[in-house]
Formats: C-alpha cells, sequence, structure tokens
C-alpha cells in the first residue's frame, strides 16, 4: 500500500525568497509594507472593507473581546461564560479587559436559559472556544 504524507509541506521557494529578500533589502523585517500589501490584496478578493491580520490566535481573540466590550458597553467584573477546558488564552482574553471569566462545563450544569440566569446574573456573553 502507498503512503499518503499529509505533513510534508510544500513551499513555492522562489517566491517566498524573493518576499525575504525585499524585505531584507529594504531593512525592515517585522510586520509592516508585507502586511498591508497582502491586507488589501484580500480586502479586494473578499470584497470586505476592512481587514487586519494578526500574528497570532491569541491576539485575535484578546481583539474580539476587546471589540465585543467596546460595541456592548460591557463594565469591569461583566461575567463572560466560558469553560476551563480550553486553551488559557481564551479565559485570559476576558481578563484582559477586566471581565470575569465564569467556568462552567457542561458536565457539571446544563446550561439553559434559567440555569445561566441563576448563577450568573450579570453574564453578558457565553464564550466557549474548544479544539
Amino acid at each position: 500500500m502507498e503512503r499518503i504524507n499529509v505533513f510534508v509541506p510544500k513551499f513555492r521557494k522562489k517566491e517566498i525568497l524573493e518576499g525575504i529578500e525585499e524585505c531584507l533589502d529594504k531593512g525592515w523585517t517585522g510586520m509592516g509594507f508585507k502586511t498591508v500589501e497582502f491586507e488589501e490584496e484580500f480586502k479586494e478578493y473578499s470584497g470586505m472593507s476592512n481587514c487586519h491580520f494578526l500574528n497570532s490566535n491569541t491576539v485575535g481573540l484578546h481583539l474580539a473581546v476587546k471589540i465585543l466590550t467596546h460595541a456592548n458597553k460591557w463594565k469591569k467584573n461583566d461575567e463572560i461564560i466560558t469553560t476551563p477546558l480550553t486553551f488559557v488564552s481564551t479565559n485570559h482574553s476576558i481578563l484582559y479587559e477586566n471581565l470575569t471569566p465564569i467556568l462552567i462545563t457542561q458536565a457539571s450544569l446544563i446550561l439553559t436559559a434559567s440555569v445561566i440566569n441563576l448563577y450568573c446574573p450579570r453574564y453578558v456573553l457565553i464564550f466557549s472556544f474548544t479544539a
């Protein structure tokens, strides 16, 4: 039986090396003109009016909570119902915005509107990410 190797990446080496060389020639090795160029091309491709690429999922989670907090006028210590069975950044993103994570697992509690309102009267969002 022939093996199918799904873990060997294929790179467009010439294109990648040309892009790296351009950055080095301009003396820029951080996020900058290439990021902006990529964002603009992606906006055009997707038809979206805004596009921001980030360096990690952690930053994305934090940005999402920050935007939701601002848009919904959440206050310090408002409660976000979340799970302890997730990557730590999920709950850190809540804490960064001075919100209070309420850790609930489905094994310990069946989430219904009445249960949520009973145990978490100040909740503003249910935030659940699992891998």
